[in-house]
């Protein structure tokens, strides 16, 4: 296989840019991350994919819920506060203003939209695990158009 071609190719599928928030306990956490899709219109799911073993992902597995915070265009700085561990302070997290949703995940003020999700299935899919989420609530202010991964000069979030 021509490693190269993969590469470039895998590079090429249009993704957009979330910052994935949840509430372990009493622990909040978020991570950027990219690799997410629409599963199902009937019941409303997502699909998305975390480093198996991570932080983010350990917290969303003993939770069973969590956050996609639609990044929009104009917000990398805000992506970037997630692409490493995040500190609570007050009610910020990664610097970040949030409110809790419905499932106590955090909710970040200022992206365009929001999907909260309890998750309904799991599949390792080598080194990263595809969640499945039911959608239980939706929001935002629907301002801006999404970022798309691509603009940032970025490859992966996740």
């Amino acid at each position: 296989m021509d490693v190269e071609a993969k590469k470039k190719a895998l590079r090429m599928i249009p993704y957009g840019l979330c910052v994935l928030t949840t509430k372990a306990g009493d622990e909040l956490n978020g991570a950027g991350v990219s690799w997410v899709m629409q599963a199902s219109f009937e019941p409303s799911r997502v699909v998305v994919g975390l480093r198996a073993n991570s932080r983010i992902h350990n917290h969303v597995e003993a939770s069973g819920v969590f956050a996609l915070n639609i990044v929009g265009e104009g917000q990398e700085k805000m992506a970037t506060a997630f692409f490493k561990h995040v500190e609570v302070v007050g009610n910020t997290i990664g610097g970040m203003s949030f409110e809790s949703g419905e499932t106590g995940s955090p909710i970040l003020k200022d992206t365009p939209a929001y999907l909260e999700c309890r998750v309904v299935g799991s599949m390792v899919g080598g080194d990263h695990v595809l969640l499945l989420g039911e959608i239980v609530a939706a929001g935002g202010a629907f301002d801006r158009k999404a970022l798309p991964l691509p603009e940032t000069g970025w490859h992966y979030a996740g």
